[in-house]
């Protein structure tokens, strides 16, 4: 594996680095032929409209369709891959306090028959839920030759950075960065999103 846009340890504060540059970038995470089985389980699994905390479902804002992935024997090697990602990450460029995934992990899929998109947001809100959100990961797990648009760009210091978007890389960012999916303008992007939850930044 390797890994760009490394940040310094933070002892548990929010990272500020003056450069723009918020998030992780870790190559091969998944496989191509996990990848596909990722892609199959979410053409396989029931579907709801992604909707909006608090406001239920805005496609202006999030057109979007999302399966959850629960923590079952069928998929732990997805949560036990995920967990050690963001471990050695953490450990590594954050240093944040992290208790553990307190909710499923999503398959998205964005559609470019609908525009498929998710406006500038935060993953860290007010809602039970999402409140103790602290370190999220998007794992790219449809080959960028199958679409176009439906980039990731994220915002945590007023500049805007695409991030990287070949097969099985995953981005590892702090819950609190805005960040957004560009319009999908032709085919269809699939992304595994997660979420490790911990204490109040202090």
């Amino acid at each position: 594996m390797s890994s760009a846009f490394a940040l310094n340890s933070t002892n548990g504060r929010p990272p500020f680095t003056g450069s723009g540059e918020v998030f992780v970038a870790q190559q091969d995470v998944f496989s191509a032929e996990e990848c596909q089985t990722l892609r199959q389980l979410m053409d396989l699994s029931p579907t709801e409209s992604g909707n909006l905390s608090g406001f239920g479902t805005v496609r202006s804002i999030r057109a979007c369709d999302i399966s959850w992935l629960d923590d079952q024997p069928e998929t732990s090697w997805i949560f036990e891959r995920l967990a050690r990602l963001l471990s050695s990450i953490n450990q590594q460029s954050f240093g944040f306090r992290l208790d553990s995934f307190q909710e499923g992990a999503q398959l998205i899929r964005y559609d470019g028959s609908e525009l498929g998109t998710y406006d500038w947001h935060a993953d860290r809100g007010r809602a039970p839920a999402t409140r103790t959100r602290k370190l999220s990961v998007s794992v790219q797990i449809t080959p960028e030759a199958e679409y176009q648009g439906g980039r990731l760009e994220l915002n945590g210091e007023g500049t805007v950075i695409e991030a990287p978007a070949s097969l099985g890389t995953a981005i590892v960012f702090p819950s609190f960065v805005l960040h957004r999916v560009t319009p999908v303008t032709a085919g269809r992007r699939i992304a595994l999103v997660a979420w490790l939850h911990g204490p109040a930044f202090s």
